[in-house]
């Protein structure tokens, strides 16, 4: 252990860890200034709370954080901007609000904060235009919206904001094909849908957007979740993934050239599949149907 942020049985709950100029940056709570963002060197002396944004016992709860140069970007709610977009340098005095995208109590809620070209996109919420595909140089009055995919005040909610082949790919509701993959070169002109999975109003949800082995790999699907690649052409749904089993993808993620797949079947119940581009391993932490591991 490298610091008992909260002393005794409880908990800390230490999240959303990011690395960023040689430094991790989490969110904690030490049970006494709420959920906010911490910071360390890897040391017990250099783990260290970073500012009381919401200034008490109340949690600024930081999400989203993510490295843009040398400087952390991150959500937080100061409770009276609401969540909005915040940097640290990793001082008290080098953490500050960077804009109140929408003004006042409620806040834009900035998400999926995501470095692609130089610039950080992220989707942020206002009135006029509802939950939105944003881009900010990182400066005070350097945020904008980039495109209203769902005309007026309704969301399109962009998510899982995922760098590929050189173009930025998020799911996103346009309110006549539901939530489908789409694509963006950092331009209103040059953003749209891939391809409507599931033709007309029913979503095909790109869930946990991940790259891997030249593909763009996803958890989609309306009644019953699977596991889909882009190949930078055509979504085809990898349907042979564990051979003679019937899969649900519940989630995935890449690392150390392999690929993992937390799935449900009948015979396995839920547990993790590795895929290293030729081969499939199903690690069965519990034999038979019986869930190895529970998803939420």
């Amino acid at each position: 252990m490298v610091r008992d942020i909260f002393p005794g049985v409880n908990g800390s709950g230490p999240s959303n860890l990011m690395v960023c100029n040689y430094l991790l940056y989490f969110s904690a709570n030490d049970g006494t200034n709420g959920n906010e963002l911490w910071v360390s060197d890897g040391s017990e002396a250099g783990t260290l709370l970073v500012k009381d944004i919401r200034v008490g016992g109340e949690s600024s709860s930081p999400s989203s954080l993510v490295a843009y140069g040398d400087t952390l970007y991150f959500s937080a709610d100061n409770g009276s901007s609401g969540p909005e977009l915040w940097r640290s340098n990793g001082t008290e005095l080098g953490t500050f609000i960077v804009t109140d995208i929408n003004v006042g109590a409620v806040g834009s809620d900035p998400r999926y904060l995501t470095v692609y070209n130089e610039l950080l996109y992220f989707s942020a919420y206002v009135e006029e235009t509802g939950d939105e595909l944003w881009v900010s140089d990182g400066t005070a009055g350097g945020a904008n919206l980039l495109i209203d995919i769902n005309p007026d005040v309704a969301d399109s909610s962009p998510s899982y904001l995922t760098v590929y082949e050189d173009r930025l790919y998020f799911g996103a509701e346009d309110g006549l094909h539901g939530e489908e993959l789409w694509v963006t070169d950092g331009s209103a002109a040059g953003t749209s849908r891939v391809e409507d999975l599931f033709v007309g109003a029913v979503s095909s949800n790109p869930y946990y957007l991940t790259v891997y082995d030249g593909g763009l790999y996803f958890r989609g699907g309306n009644l019953e979740d699977q596991l889909y690649v882009f190949d930078g052409t055509a979504i085809s749904a990898v349907s042979d993934f564990v051979e003679g089993e019937e899969i649900s993808t519940r989630f995935l993620f890449a690392a150390d050239y392999r690929l993992y797949v937390i799935t449900a079947s009948e015979a396995y119940g839920d547990e993790l599949v590795v895929y290293d581009g030729a081969t499939v391993e199903v690690i069965d932490y519990f034999a038979g149907a019986d869930d190895g591991l529970n998803f939420d």
